[in-house]
């Protein structure tokens, strides 16, 4: 079991105060319930994508150290997990809450890695290999939106200010 995991099991065990659920997670529970019967499968194949994978992708390509080509790695394995969660009918074993906290994740992870592809330059503790000097050009923040393509990218740079 991940540390996170049983970091909130701990605290789940230790609250003193009962959570109380609202009106509105009882009506995300009775749909993700509705979603997962209009789709479950028989026979389904397994995901190759899961919120650890992701993860490790992301420290692995888009961490502390990373450069264009392993940039370029990551999201195209973001991608990959976007285009198979919004597909309909997929055949998985996934459950729709987890599929739905996957693309959620994934296009977090997407307007992440995009800017950081944006910046050619070292900035704080993240070190791209192919540009190891921070500018002072890149005194800039980078602004991410929704694209027509139904993922975030970089809509404009623009100095501090």
């Amino acid at each position: 079991m991940p540390a996170t995991r049983r970091c909130g099991k701990a605290l789940i065990e230790e609250a003193t105060l009962p959570c109380r659920k609202s009106g509105f997670d009882a009506s995300v529970k009775r749909l993700f319930d509705k979603r997962s019967a209009q789709t479950s499968t028989n026979g389904g194949v397994r995901s190759p994508f899961s919120l650890g994978t992701l993860g490790e992708i992301l420290w692995n390509n888009a961490g502390i150290i990373r450069s264009d080509a392993s940039l370029d790695e990551a999201l195209s394995a973001v991608d990959g997990t976007l285009e198979w969660t919004s597909a309909s009918g997929s055949q998985n074993d996934m459950k729709p809450l987890e599929k739905w906290a996957l693309r959620a994740a994934a296009l977090t992870a997407r307007a992440t890695v995009v800017s950081a592809v944006e910046r050619t330059e070292s900035r704080g503790a993240h070190y791209r290999e192919d540009f190891p000097q921070e500018s002072s050009s890149w005194n800039r923040n980078i602004h991410v939106k929704m694209g027509k393509s139904g993922v975030p990218d970089v809509i404009r740079v623009e100095p501090l200010g």
